[in-house]
C-alpha cells in the first residue's frame, strides 16, 4: 500500500475503483490529508456535485456524512472517517479503559446496523463489566480477582517482582483464598495460617489481615497511608508522601493527575504543530464536570455478551486484552476471568489476555511498552 499525492489530498492505491481526478490516474479506496501542505475539508471536496468525481468504495450515506448533508447520532458513523480503507476490511478497533467497553458496543452496532464486521478489537486496561468497577469490593469473588494486582503492587514496590511469585499469587487467589472467603470464617490454627499467608504475599501485618478478614484491598491502602504514603489506584506500586496524613484535604490520584497535566500539553502541541489544528478553545483531557449518563443502570452495564457474540458468530474475529498488573482500577484478574468465561469452545486462541508490569497506563514503562508493541504487531499481522 502506498500514498500518492493528488493536490490537497493523498490517495492510497489499492486497485479498487478508478478516480476521475485530473492528474491522478490511480485506483483508490481512501484519502487522507496531504501532510504539512493543506487542510482538507470533506465538505468542500464532495460538495456541488464534485462527489461524482470521487468514485470511492463508499455508500451514498457515508458520502452524505462526509459532505455534511447528514448527521448520524451513533458514534460508529464517525469511524470510517479515520479508517484508511474506508469501510473495507481489515478493520480493527482499539479502546482503552472505558474505551474498552465502548469498543465492544461500537463493534456490535457497526455489525448490526451498518453491515460492517470488524476483524478484531484491542482493549487496553478495559472495563468490560461495570459491576467489577463500580460494585462492592467486599464480595469474595471481586476480592479474589483483585488479589493478584495487590500482590504485584507489593512485589514491585519492594523490588521483589518475579514471574514465579505472580504465578503463586494467581493460583492462591482462585483456590484457597476464594474458597476460604466464601465459606465460614476460619478459626484457630487454620485462620492463623490463612492470614499469615496473605500477610506474606501482600506485606501487610498478620493482625491487619485478620481484622480485615482477608479482604485486603482497602487495608493495603490504609496501611501505607499510616506509613505516610499515598498510593495510586491506577498503579498501586507507585506512592508519594502523603501531604494530608490526617485525611483532610486529600484529593485526586498521584498517577492520574500527573499524566493528565503532562499529556494535555503534549496533545495540544501535537494538534497544533503536527495536525495543523489551531484554536483558542481550551483542551480538557479529563473533564470531571461531565459524567456518563448510565440511565440509572451503571452497575449493570457490560460488554461480555457483545464480545461473546462476536467470537461465536465470526470465526475470524480476534480479541486482544492488555493490562498492567498493578492496576487496581481495572484489575487484570477480572478481564482474565471474563474472557475465560465468554470465549466459546473452539476459539483456538482468538481471545487472549496479556498482563504487563505497570499500572493502568503500563505502556509508559519502556520494557512493557516494547513487549506490548510486539504483541500488538503480531496480533495485527494476522489480518484477513
Amino acid at each position: 500500500m502506498r500514498w500518492v499525492s493528488c493536490g490537497r489530498y493523498e490517495l492510497v492505491a489499492d486497485l479498487v475503483n478508478p478516480v476521475a481526478q485530473p492528474g491522478c490516474p490511480l485506483k483508490t479506496a481512501a484519502l487522507r490529508r496531504a501532510p504539512a501542505r493543506s487542510k482538507p475539508v470533506p465538505v468542500q471536496a464532495f460538495a456541488d456535485g464534485k462527489r461524482r468525481r470521487w468514485r470511492l468504495n463508499h455508500t451514498p450515506l457515508f458520502l452524505d456524512f462526509l459532505e455534511g448533508k447528514a448527521d448520524f447520532p451513533c458514534t460508529p458513523w464517525g469511524i470510517p472517517s479515520y479508517s484508511l480503507l474506508g469501510w473495507q476490511r481489515p478493520c480493527y478497533l482499539l479502546g482503552e479503559s472505558y474505551g474498552g467497553f465502548r469498543s465492544a458496543k461500537v463493534a456490535r452496532v457497526l455489525q448490526a446496523d451498518q453491515g460492517i464486521v470488524v476483524s478484531g478489537i484491542v482493549m487496553v486496561s478495559p472495563m468490560i463489566e461495570a459491576s467489577y468497577t463500580f460494585g462492592g469490593q467486599q464480595g469474595p469473588f471481586s476480592a479474589a480477582l483483585a488479589f493478584p494486582s495487590i500482590v504485584a503492587s507489593e512485589l514491585e514496590r519492594t523490588k521483589k517482582f518475579s514471574a514465579e511469585a505472580m504465578a503463586e499469587a494467581e493460583r492462591f487467589a482462585l483456590n484457597e483464598y476464594l474458597t476460604t472467603l466464601a465459606g465460614p470464617q476460619p478459626a484457630g490454627d487454620r485462620a492463623q495460617a490463612f492470614h499469615a499467608k496473605i500477610a506474606q504475599m501482600t506485606g501487610l501485618p498478620a493482625d491487619v489481615v485478620a481484622r480485615s478478614r482477608g479482604y485486603v484491598r482497602g487495608a493495603y491502602t490504609r496501611q501505607l497511608r499510616a506509613q505516610g504514603l499515598q498510593i495510586s489506584s491506577y498503579d498501586a506500586a507507585f506512592s508519594v508522601p502523603d501531604l494530608h496524613p490526617d485525611g483532610g484535604g486529600r484529593t485526586g490520584d498521584p498517577i492520574l493527575d500527573g499524566f493528565v497535566r503532562a499529556l494535555s500539553g503534549l496533545y495540544v502541541g501535537y494538534a497544533r504543530d503536527e495536525l495543523g489544528f489551531k484554536t483558542d478553545i481550551t483542551y480538557i483531557l479529563l473533564n470531571r464536570e461531565i459524567n456518563w449518563d448510565w440511565g440509572g443502570n451503571r452497575d449493570r452495564q457490560g460488554a461480555s455478551d457483545d464480545l461473546s457474540a462476536m467470537l461465536a458468530l465470526d470465526p475470524s474475529f480476534r480479541l486482544f486484552v492488555a493490562h498492567g498488573r498493578s492496576d487496581l482500577v481495572t484489575p487484570y484478574g477480572v478481564s482474565r476471568y471474563l474472557i475465560d468465561q465468554i470465549a466459546p469452545i473452539g476459539v483456538s486462541g482468538r481471545a487472549q489476555v496479556k498482563a504487563y508490569r505497570g499500572g493502568h497506563m503500563f505502556y509508559f514503562d519502556a520494557e512493557s511498552r516494547r513487549a506490548f508493541t510486539e504483541e500488538a504487531r503480531n496480533f495485527y499481522r494476522i489480518a484477513r
